[in-house]
């Protein structure tokens, strides 16, 4: 491979390393901000989970806040199959099929997050029908797939979820400050913890948690971008002695290599020192105070055009300066 590779991608190694820190971030604030999530049903059509836990608030209406969002607890004068047509037959749910409870009949209960995934199934019915009837068809259907004794063991985790979606958060996943990510994230675990038991909220979040968890060290480990010894000899530090620098090189690569890696530095340099004057030319006729704005705008377009005739030079050197 050319030793000119590596020197010609310097500059998209660090806008890569933003882009990719910005982009964990936005992963981070969207997983602590909304425990539903956008399912994959059986017939391949994703259905939006609306975010039933609350990303944090310190209000005092917190609570109800956090209750307003999974709905109304009313009573209900619907029966369970007027329940079942309105949500599956004419509903949003029609067409799907249900999640596994991941249980048989005669299967003792135990923790598993195929049972959250049932649950989130029925909360994408939240704006179709109250809590009092999605409680409603949980035990029905529970009862008919599994039995009494599990719908009952069933239908008192379900409970637990709920107090859970209705908590209210008091710490904000900042995407500018980790700190806060990883706060938020401890709080999620405590909270999931304290309401479900710990290993519900292991079965249920134990998963999420540790790719949280990761990402955010993931995030940290490349917020700041590595040198190896390698790289240092192709974008040496603004302190490193030339004639060091190229022995180094030379060492390393090759006397015809590091000839090469030379002249990029030297065409570096002059590119820097041609950018310095210009910047200044282009500031001094900034504070012109004899120049309208037409007329400043024109001056600094003329000193670019005959300081780079080159356009692709031009178009490089506007975006440097911010003009």
């Amino acid at each position: 491979m050319s030793v000119l590779a590596p020197a010609t991608t310097k500059l998209s190694t660090l806008v890569t390393t933003v882009v990719v820190g910005v982009a964990l971030f936005m992963l981070l604030t969207w997983k602590l901000a909304c425990d539903g999530c956008l399912r994959e049903v059986s017939t391949g059509s994703a259905v939006a989970m609306p975010s039933l836990m609350a990303a944090g608030s310190n209000s005092p209406d917190a609570s109800v806040e956090a209750r307003s969002v999974i709905g109304p607890d009313s009573a209900s004068n619907r029966s369970t199959a007027q329940i079942e047509e309105a949500l599956f037959v004419k509903g949003s749910l029609r067409g799907t099929d249900h999640p596994a409870w991941g249980f048989v009949r005669g299967e003792p209960i135990a923790p598993k997050r195929a049972l959250r995934d049932r649950f989130d199934y029925y909360l994408l019915a939240l704006s179709e029908a109250s809590m009092t009837e999605l409680t409603a068809l949980v035990r029905a259907h529970a009862e008919r797939d599994l039995g009494l004794a599990a719908a009952a063991d069933i239908i008192g985790v379900w409970e637990r979820y709920l107090r859970l979606q209705r908590h209210a958060f008091q710490h904000v996943a900042n995407p500018a400050d980790r700190a806060s990510m990883q706060v938020a994230l401890q709080e999620h675990q405590q909270v999931r913890q304290l309401l479900l038991g710990m290993h519900w909220a292991q079965a249920f979040y134990g998963e999420e948690e540790k790719s949280l968890a990761d990402t955010l060290a993931q995030a940290a480990d490349s917020s700041l971008p590595r040198r190896d010894a390698a790289q240092a000899l192709f974008v040496p530090p603004a302190d490193t002695d030339p004639h060091t620098l190229h022995q180094q090189r030379v060492a390393k690569f090759g006397a015809p290599a590091a000839e090469r890696l030379q002249r990029l530095d030297e065409q570096d340099a002059q590119w820097a020192r041609r950018l310095a004057d210009i910047r200044t030319e282009v500031d001094a006729l900034r504070l012109s105070a004899g120049l309208s704005d037409v007329q400043r705008d024109e001056a600094i377009l003329r000193a670019l055009e005959r300081n780079y005739p080159d356009a692709s030079e031009r178009l490089r050197a506007s975006a440097l300066l911010g003009v």
